[in-house]
């Protein structure tokens, strides 16, 4: 990959001598590194700008991109660094794989044997706009449009994401929402480490119709979400959690005719490791309807509050 960075930088700068052989030469240099699943359909190159259209990356429907701007220095170009990098348009495509995302046509990220993440050349400042992630996961299909602005001081990189209609789709409902994250990396010898992450961020969903297998049918719910992540510790808790379901099943039994309503709250506690260190809050369960299965249970006016508090 730095081979093949080299050779676009070599190239890149005869183009800057002879700017009408800027996509000629790129074209050259993509194959020279070995790169042919990667297209574009204009691209234009100065002495402190570069712009690229019509990206598209893999096999279709594959990862695309509108337009990219790249602004430089031709010694930091050198170097590995851009001062800044706007993306309009980006998609981004794939699945949710028991170790991670993979998109389709795009090789994992270097990481270092301390488990830090390294990408080839660095924005000081990075800008998305009209971006989205398409995954296909375990759960259903996750459509994710959002914004993401980026900036690096030499020692920490900071963001800031916010999307406004995250999806689910599932195969008893849908899930839905929006939130927004902000935070910082620290970055060092051009290397991210995720072990160091300090951010806070707060979502609000909604679920449609879902299910719980063996415990709940036709569920309607919404929470409030914050999280903060410090250092691997990460805290979650959801405040105004509403939860709503059509059919409720205890042991096996099926209150069929009843509705269940769950208010309450809840925070939970991840060490470094990923592992659950603490889990406490309240739940309110209130049961309406007319027959169950349960013996004849008639579930009217049925209320259960409760508190919790679980340590690791």
């Amino acid at each position: 990959m730095r081979g093949g960075l080299a050779v676009l930088v070599l190239l890149g700068l005869v183009a800057l001598a002879s700017p009408w052989l800027a996509e000629p030469a790129l074209r050259a240099g993509l194959r020279l590194a070995g790169v042919e699943d990667l297209h574009f359909d204009r691209l234009s190159i100065g002495l402190a700008r570069a712009e690229l259209s019509g990206l598209r990356l893999g096999p279709a429907p594959g990862q695309e991109a509108a337009r990219l701007q790249a602004d430089y220095q031709l010694g930091g170009l050198l170097q590995g660094r851009l001062e800044s990098l706007a993306v309009e348009g980006l998609r981004l495509r794939g699945r949710l794989a028991g170790d991670g995302i993979e998109l389709a046509g795009v090789a994992r990220t270097e990481e270092t044997d301390e488990g830090a993440l390294r990408l080839p050349l660095l924005p000081e400042r990075l800008v998305l706009r009209d971006a989205g992630l398409e995954l296909t996961t375990p759960a259903g299909a996750l459509s994710l449009p959002f914004e993401m602005e980026a900036e690096t001081d030499g020692q920490h990189a900071r963001f800031r994401l916010r999307a406004s209609q995250l999806r689910l789709e599932r195969a008893d409902g849908a899930v839905g929402g929006r939130l927004e994250i902000a935070g910082s990396l620290p970055l060092e010898d051009g290397a991210f480490r995720p072990g160091g992450l300090d951010a806070r961020g707060e979502a609000q969903i909604e679920a449609e119709g879902v299910e719980v297998p063996d415990l709940a049918q036709g569920i309607d719910a919404s929470a409030r979400i914050a999280a903060v992540a410090d250092q691997g510790r990460v805290i979650v808790t959801a405040h105004e959690l509403k939860a709503q379901a059509d059919e409720v099943s205890v042991s096996g039994a099926s209150l069929s005719a009843a509705e269940a309503h769950l208010e309450g709250s809840a925070t939970l506690e991840l060490s470094p490791e990923g592992a659950l260190s603490a889990l406490r809050g309240t739940a309110r369960l209130g049961l309406a309807g007319r027959q169950g299965g349960i013996a004849g249970l008639t579930a009217d006016g049925l209320r259960v509050e409760q508190s919790f508090d679980v340590a690791a």
